[in-house]
């Protein structure tokens, strides 16, 4: 628009010289060029003294948001770092368990007892599966409280009665699970046996990786007497494998290198 009423006033000054038309004919568009390179000189000045926000490259394109200058577009002279997220802060799972529980309890008791059986490594797999929701004792529970009053010393009846509650009362912390692989590192075998110790933990599920991603698992193993061990089968090839051990809720616990040579 500028460079159009610049060309259209020079043009103007031009045929008033050559008709020689009156002076003030020739004033008016002399005043309308000079007008015309005040408003571009002024443009000008504006885009280089622009004031950007600190931190910020201007660049004149379009109005953005961040309060850019009108015609300008900020961008952040440095990358704006990712919040970083904060980890929820641990729930104190502590819960004092008051009736007694069987096959067809439900309740706020019964919720309780699932949450702490899985925490810990007692399956129910129609709960971890999400077949079925908390707060139903059904079969699945019953098989888990066994296991629990088995290694607990406490007559396996699936029933929680006072002496199960105040196990679980006594025990209601969740405490880590600790595996540990004993036999690793380097073998010949290619058929190997993988074992190791583990408490904290009813089952364990052992899967061996190697660059291509997993070549076995061995589905969940009992702990006994604090003890797991398993034969790789079908063989291996000869390479470098990670062993990864895992809990009944698919977590993974540990893990170390196997070198079958």
């Amino acid at each position: 628009m500028w460079l159009l009423l610049i060309v259209t006033s020079f043009t103007l000054l031009l045929t008033t010289i050559i008709m020689r038309k009156s002076l003030f004919l020739f004033i008016i568009p002399l005043a309308i060029f000079s007008l015309a390179i005040i408003g571009v000189s002024i443009v000008s000045a504006q885009a280089q003294a622009v004031a950007c926000p600190s931190g910020y490259t201007c660049t004149p394109i379009a109005p953005q948001p961040v309060n850019c200058p009108a015609g300008y577009i900020c961008t952040p002279t440095t990358p704006v770092p990712s919040p970083v997220p904060i980890p929820p802060t641990p729930i104190n799972s502590c819960y004092v368990w008051s009736t007694n529980m069987t096959i067809g309890s439900t309740g706020a008791d019964v919720v309780a007892l699932q949450t702490w059986l899985i925490a810990n490594g007692y399956n129910i797999p129609d709960i971890s599966s999400g077949r079925s929701p908390k707060g139903y004792f059904g079969q699945s529970t019953f098989s888990a409280v066994k296991l629990f009053q088995m290694e607990h010393g406490i007559p396996n009846t699936g029933f929680v009665g006072p002496l199960t509650r105040g196990a679980l009362t006594a025990s209601c912390i969740v405490a880590q699970p600790s595996v540990i692989i004993t036999n690793y590192g380097q073998t010949t075998s290619l058929t190997p046996t993988i074992s190791g110790t583990a408490s904290g933990v009813s089952q364990v599920g052992i899967v061996l990786s190697n660059d291509g991603g997993k070549v076995y698992g061995s589905g969940l193993i009992s702990v006994v007497n604090g003890g797991w061990s398993i034969t790789v089968s079908p063989a291996l090839v000869v390479g470098q494998y990670t062993i990864n051990v895992y809990d009944a809720n698919n977590n993974k616990l540990t893990s170390d290198y196997l070198n079958v040579s």
